[in-house]
């Protein structure tokens, strides 16, 4: 899931305690937008300490506005000093985290102070109309499989590489809601 998607998200498993209705005749679009004004609204008018609590029992925490520092200055060396079981090619393929930056958020919103569940993100998909993009594009999403090896691999990871085949859907492995 693409950060984009996050707010739009918690926005809806918000919106059951607030009465509101992500899905909109008009399509996705309004819905998203429908979400995100709810949410704000939420968030401003949530206290700012203590949990959140919607009707399904989802917590969620508010988080205030401000400004915080994003990034990493460590160098590759210094990783690969810190971290000598994985292999230098890693670091190096971190160079995106750099420079530090500060970010600022300039609304307070609501995030659940728990992961999702897989029936949450149905329930979310099926009444917002949302199309996560490894379905959307055709690229499919990383997934697992038993006899996947991943000394096989460029990237060496412990999940095969983006595939039609996997989705939220379809992880490679049994999933409940």
């Amino acid at each position: 899931m693409k950060f984009s998607t996050l707010p739009v998200l918690a926005a809806f498993l918000a919106l059951p305690l607030l009465g509101a209705h992500a899905a909109a005749p008009e399509g996705a679009a309004t819905a998203t937008a429908t979400a995100t004004a709810t949410a704000t609204a939420a968030a401003t008018a949530t206290p700012a300490s203590g949990p959140w609590t919607n009707s399904i029992g989802m917590q969620f925490v508010r988080i205030p506005a401000g400004e915080f520092l994003m990034g990493s200055e460590e160098s590759v060396e210094a990783l690969a000093q810190a971290f000598p079981m994985l292999e230098r090619r890693r670091f190096e393929n971190l160079q995106d985290e750099a420079p530090v930056h500060r970010v600022r958020i300039s609304q307070a919103f609501l995030m659940g102070a728990h992961e999702v569940s897989v029936g949450q993100f149905r329930r979310f998909v099926q009444a917002s109309g949302y199309v996560p993009e490894s379905i959307r594009d055709g690229t499919g999403g990383y997934g697992y499989r038993r006899d996947y090896d991943p000394s096989t691999t460029q990237r060496g990871d412990a999940f095969e590489g983006r595939k039609p085949q996997y989705s939220w859907l379809n992880p490679g492995f049994a999933q409940t809601d």
